[in-house]
Protein backbone atom coordinates (compact mmCIF):
# COMPACT_ATOMS: atom_id res chain seq x y z
CA UNK A 1 0.00 0.00 0.00
CA UNK A 2 1.06 3.57 -0.59
CA UNK A 3 -0.57 6.97 -0.52
CA UNK A 4 0.72 10.08 -2.24
CA UNK A 5 0.01 13.68 -1.26
CA UNK A 6 0.42 16.16 -4.13
CA UNK A 7 0.33 19.94 -3.79
CA UNK A 8 -3.32 20.02 -4.88
CA UNK A 9 -4.18 17.81 -1.86
CA UNK A 10 -3.08 20.39 0.72
CA UNK A 11 -5.58 22.48 2.66
CA UNK A 12 -4.28 25.85 3.80
CA UNK A 13 -5.31 27.31 7.16
CA UNK A 14 -4.27 30.87 8.03
CA UNK A 15 -4.01 31.10 11.81
CA UNK A 16 -2.77 34.67 11.34
CA UNK A 17 -1.19 36.58 8.43
CA UNK A 18 2.20 35.49 9.84
CA UNK A 19 1.36 31.83 10.63
CA UNK A 20 0.04 29.43 7.99
CA UNK A 21 -0.65 25.68 8.31
CA UNK A 22 -0.73 23.34 5.30
CA UNK A 23 -2.28 19.92 5.91
CA UNK A 24 -3.44 16.85 4.03
CA UNK A 25 -5.67 14.02 5.18
CA UNK A 26 -4.02 11.40 7.42
CA UNK A 27 -2.19 8.52 5.80
CA UNK A 28 -2.32 6.33 8.88
CA UNK A 29 -3.49 6.55 12.49
CA UNK A 30 0.13 6.10 13.63
CA UNK A 31 1.34 9.45 12.26
CA UNK A 32 0.40 12.56 10.30
CA UNK A 33 2.33 15.38 8.68
CA UNK A 34 1.79 19.06 8.08
CA UNK A 35 3.80 22.11 7.15
CA UNK A 36 3.94 25.28 9.22
CA UNK A 37 5.00 28.53 7.58
CA UNK A 38 6.08 31.53 9.64
CA UNK A 39 6.48 35.04 8.23
CA UNK A 40 8.04 36.66 11.28
CA UNK A 41 5.29 34.74 13.06
CA UNK A 42 4.60 32.84 16.25
CA UNK A 43 2.94 29.61 17.39
CA UNK A 44 0.80 29.96 19.32
CA UNK A 45 -0.47 33.21 17.86
CA UNK A 46 -1.47 34.52 21.33
CA UNK A 47 1.53 36.17 23.05
CA UNK A 48 0.45 35.08 26.54
CA UNK A 49 0.13 31.35 25.63
CA UNK A 50 2.50 28.49 24.86
CA UNK A 51 2.05 25.18 23.07
CA UNK A 52 1.96 21.99 25.09
CA UNK A 53 1.78 18.47 23.70
CA UNK A 54 -0.65 16.38 25.70
CA UNK A 55 -0.11 12.86 27.08
CA UNK A 56 0.05 10.13 24.46
CA UNK A 57 1.46 12.38 21.72
CA UNK A 58 4.82 13.60 20.45
CA UNK A 59 6.03 15.62 17.48
CA UNK A 60 9.13 15.81 15.33
CA UNK A 61 9.75 19.26 13.82
CA UNK A 62 12.15 19.46 10.85
CA UNK A 63 13.13 22.88 9.52
CA UNK A 64 12.80 23.01 5.72
CA UNK A 65 13.47 26.70 5.11
CA UNK A 66 14.66 29.76 7.03
CA UNK A 67 15.38 30.01 10.75
CA UNK A 68 13.02 29.30 13.62
CA UNK A 69 13.56 29.69 17.34
CA UNK A 70 12.04 27.14 19.71
CA UNK A 71 11.72 28.46 23.25
CA UNK A 72 11.22 25.74 25.86
CA UNK A 73 9.85 26.32 29.36
CA UNK A 74 10.80 23.54 31.79
CA UNK A 75 11.44 23.39 35.53
CA UNK A 76 11.16 27.17 35.93
CA UNK A 77 13.77 27.76 33.20
CA UNK A 78 13.59 29.13 29.68
CA UNK A 79 15.85 27.84 26.88
CA UNK A 80 15.96 29.20 23.34
CA UNK A 81 17.24 27.05 20.47
CA UNK A 82 17.72 28.43 16.96
CA UNK A 83 17.20 25.85 14.21
CA UNK A 84 18.02 26.14 10.50
CA UNK A 85 17.41 24.10 7.35
CA UNK A 86 17.48 20.31 7.95
CA UNK A 87 17.87 20.69 11.73
CA UNK A 88 15.21 19.12 13.91
CA UNK A 89 13.78 18.85 17.39
CA UNK A 90 11.69 16.06 18.93
CA UNK A 91 9.10 17.24 21.48
CA UNK A 92 7.37 14.88 23.92
CA UNK A 93 4.26 15.11 26.09
CA UNK A 94 3.91 17.88 28.68
CA UNK A 95 6.65 19.98 27.09
CA UNK A 96 5.77 23.69 26.98
CA UNK A 97 7.22 25.73 24.13
CA UNK A 98 6.71 28.42 21.52
CA UNK A 99 8.02 28.77 17.97
CA UNK A 100 8.99 32.12 16.44
CA UNK A 101 10.77 33.33 13.35
CA UNK A 102 10.77 33.38 9.61
CA UNK A 103 10.76 29.97 7.95
CA UNK A 104 8.98 26.73 7.26
CA UNK A 105 8.95 23.37 9.00
CA UNK A 106 7.58 19.88 8.54
CA UNK A 107 5.73 18.47 11.56
CA UNK A 108 5.42 14.73 12.03
CA UNK A 109 2.78 14.00 14.67
CA UNK A 110 2.93 10.67 16.52
CA UNK A 111 0.27 9.26 16.59
CA UNK A 112 -1.72 11.13 13.92
CA UNK A 113 -2.87 14.64 14.85
CA UNK A 114 -6.18 15.08 16.64
CA UNK A 115 -7.47 18.21 18.39
CA UNK A 116 -6.61 16.55 21.70
CA UNK A 117 -2.89 16.58 20.81
CA UNK A 118 -2.22 20.17 21.85
CA UNK A 119 -3.28 22.50 24.59
CA UNK A 120 -2.31 26.15 25.04
CA UNK A 121 -1.67 27.02 28.69
CA UNK A 122 -0.60 30.42 29.97
CA UNK A 123 3.00 31.36 29.22
CA UNK A 124 5.20 30.59 32.27
CA UNK A 125 6.87 33.56 33.93
CA UNK A 126 10.64 32.99 34.15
Amino acid sequence: MYKVAKLKDFNIIKRSPQFIVEITEDVDKKFSTNYLRFINGRDPVEEDKVCMINDGYSALYVITKGELTFTFFENGKKEEILLRNKERVFVTARTKYEITGNGELLTICLPAYKEAMYSFPEKPQV
